[in-house]
């Protein structure tokens, strides 16, 4: 995955929030940092989700290399299954 260790962090610190207090840290904020960390949970979240498909289609379509899964995740099925 291509995230910084440090950003990593910072996402699970962001999760590990209620949403009260998640509130409350961007109220402290200034427009640019929170402009800045939106973009960065919008971008770890997008490798997040990324790699979890690949990883999905590597055990559901019996791919067994991440390579290979790349080539499969847009041809899925409703069930998971490549078409």
């Amino acid at each position: 995955m291509n995230i910084d260790s440090r950003q990593m962090e910072f996402f699970e610190f962001l999760c590990s929030l209620n949403q009260k207090q998640l509130e409350k840290y961007f109220l402290m904020l200034g427009p640019a940092e929170s402009e800045y960390v939106r973009k960065m949970v919008l971008k770890i979240g997008e490798q997040v989700t990324t790699e979890l498909s690949l990883e999905l289609a590597e055990i559901l379509d019996e791919v067994e290399d991440l390579a290979d899964a790349k080539s499969v995740l847009d041809s899925f099925t409703i069930s998971g299954k490549a078409k």
